[in-house]
């Protein structure tokens, strides 16, 4: 074994090697003195072994680079905010008073365009309670110096804005669940949520009626810049939207051209997917673009949605199908099987006390556009006879679905006036295509259609006898659907009372009904409630307290009643008073005659035979 020839250390490729990229083999063949390896032997090639170069010292790897330089502006953006925390309070400008236009200037630091997603990064997870920002006895008392300008001439300071943010949790949520405030500090609203902050101040406090004027004005011009300028999608322009719509009078959605940020706001949620599920395959393409993005996986993965978004969508969906209902309007947001997991995520988690009330409000709307949709659809064929016969079957099963809804209802929620104002409404819109079917062509018995009808005059009356219930303190406080149902049921219950039909005995109604005794008592509850104290207690209209008003014209309606329903007519005005006579000049008492028209004759798409 010692005598075999030593195979001198193998350091590196030869060049020649190296591009043949062959294997290397080293021997103890030499050529001119010179060790070569066994493929330049055999070749005769030239067998060069390079120089080994100095070795590079490794430096840092990138990623740690990275790190390091991150964590820099993490630290330099902290002591930004320590020092804007600092200086904020007695160097924040005031707002422009100028609200009719809306510059870049006017912007808020939030009004940055993000997609929904990320703008609720921040937003508090079920049972992951945010601890409260404390803040230095100096900061405080800065903090009340401030004043969040609501509009021109309309200031509040931050000390009273934050007492309207808590009335606005404890006695404003219950009656619309669907924008509860994660925190009701003013200076973080004020920098995170700013248009939001002032709809809210301005339905809880609303000024005289020029300064409301000149607030919806702006309030349109901000939703128009940040959204179609801007291209902001934020979630607080939808629930600053639903604020802004709840919170109206009813008769602002008469005209259609007021309506169109119930539109925008429905556009909003459908480009945000809130109204599908994320978990889904996703919409179905609209074009040959889309399609070609999802077959290059070009589309990103939805998000899931958060309960703010559920809410948000929910208390659309609300809105619309009310409107949709009480005013015979298509919906501009239908609903989705996703509503229901929607509802029940929010029972699941329990994050405010007003979700079980969201959920019951969003089941009865369900019901209530099934209502809408089926007798819409079918409006249309009224004349063939065939589809009479389907509202004889439809009544009896959509009121049996109805009832069930109001029996499992928790016992908390069975006195809910909001709920039994839902309930009878849409059972008035139920049953009122039995007065609109001419008595020879309805497709049972006479004594089937005369009990139909009596349904719908019976559950007029019930509605308002129910509101009798509602405490004055929180009439000032509902939304415009509690409004809205009473005035249909005041308007059937007329309508009916002056009805010519071989199927209706008017006189009988009118003694048993006692109009004239309801909307007394009715009138004499709006002048209470306008001498309790609370939020929203004066709302200016036509320079004249809402709830003064309403009280008013309920007040002029019952002395109409007394006069032409009540008492039996003349003689004389037998041959000359008919019921369309005696319907018009019911409306004039209420003045805006044209709305009130409208109503008393809206039925599905079709117009009222009287």
């Amino acid at each position: 074994m010692s005598d075999l020839p030593q195979v001198p250390h193998k350091t590196r490729a030869c060049e020649s090697c190296a591009r043949a990229k062959a294997k290397c083999v080293w021997s103890n063949r030499q050529k001119q003195g010179v060790t070569i390896c066994e493929r330049c032997f055999r070749g005769d090639f030239l067998c060069i072994v390079p120089q080994p170069g100095p070795r590079k010292r490794r430096g840092k790897s990138t990623r740690v680079k990275i790190i390091e330089q991150k964590l820099d502006g993490i630290m330099s953006m902290l002591g930004e905010k320590h020092h804007l925390l600092q200086s904020s309070p007695s160097s924040q400008p005031t707002p422009s008073p100028e609200l009719n236009q809306t510059p870049p200037s006017r912007t808020f630091v939030s009004s940055t365009c993000i997609p929904i997603s990320q703008a609720l990064s921040d937003v508090p997870r079920p049972n992951q309670p945010v601890p409260p920002r404390l803040y230095s006895a100096v900061e405080e008392q800065q903090l009340r110096e401030q004043v969040v300008e609501i509009a021109p001439g309309y200031k509040m300071s931050f000390e009273e804005a934050e007492h309207v943010l808590h009335e606005y949790m404890t006695t404003m949520l219950p009656q619309f669940p669907f924008v509860p405030l994660a925190s009701t500090n003013v200076y973080e609203m004020s920098r995170e949520q700013p248009v939001l902050l002032k709809v809210i101040l301005h339905a809880c406090r609303p000024p005289s009626q020029s300064i409301r004027a000149e607030f919806e004005q702006w309030f349109r011009h901000q939703i128009a810049h940040q959204i179609v300028v801007l291209g902001a999608r934020r979630l607080e322009l939808l629930q600053a939207i639903l604020i802004f719509l709840a919170w109206n009078d009813f008769r602002y959605y008469a005209d259609s051209r007021q309506t169109s940020l119930l539109q925008l706001a429905a556009g909003l949620v459908s480009d945000a997917g809130l109204n599908t599920c994320p978990e889904g395959p996703g919409p179905i393409p609209k074009n040959f673009v889309e399609d070609a993005k999802v077959l290059r996986m070009e589309i990103k993965p939805r998000e899931h949605h958060t309960n703010p978004e559920r809410r948000t969508v929910l208390g659309l969906f609300y809105i619309a199908s009310s409107v949709s209902l009480l005013l015979s309007k298509s919906p501009c947001l239908g609903y989705s099987s996703y509503f229901e997991r929607c509802c029940d995520i929010l029972i699941r988690d329990q994050q405010y006390p007003t979700d079980i009330l969201l959920v019951q409000l969003v089941r009865v709307q369900h019901i209530a556009a099934k209502v809408t949709k089926m007798f819409m659809e079918s409006s249309e064929a009224m004349d063939r006879g065939p589809q009479r016969g389907f509202y004889a079957m439809a009544m009896p099963i959509m009121r049996t679905e109805l009832d069930q809804w109001m029996a499992q209802l928790p016992m908390e929620l069975k006195s809910s006036t909001i709920l039994c104002s839902h309930y009878q409404a849409i059972l008035i819109r139920l049953f009122e295509p039995a007065i609109h079917i001419p008595a020879s062509e309805w497709p049972g018995s006479a004594l089937t259609r005369a009990q139909r009808v009596w349904d719908c005059f019976q559950n007029a009356r019930t509605l308002g006898e129910s509101l009798l219930q509602c405490p004055v303190a929180d009439l000032s406080r509902a939304t415009f659907a509690l409004t809205a149902h009473l005035a249909l049921a005041v308007i059937k219950i007329i309508r009916l009372l002056c009805w010519e039909d071989p199927d209706w005995d008017a006189v009988t109604a009118s003694k048993i009904a006692k109009i004239d005794e309801l909307l007394q008592k009715l009138s004499d509850h709006f002048e209470a409630a306008s001498r309790v104290r609370g939020p929203r207690r004066i709302v200016i209209h036509e320079n004249q307290d809402l709830l003064t008003r309403y009280a008013e014209r309920l007040r002029s309606l019952m002395e109409w009643c007394s006069l032409h329903l009540v008492q039996p007519p003349a003689p004389a005005d037998l041959n000359t008073t008919v019921p369309d006579v005696l319907v018009s000049n019911a409306l004039d008492q209420l003045g805006d005659f044209e709305f009130w028209q409208s109503m008393a004759n809206s039925g599905y798409g079709y117009l009222s035979t009287l």
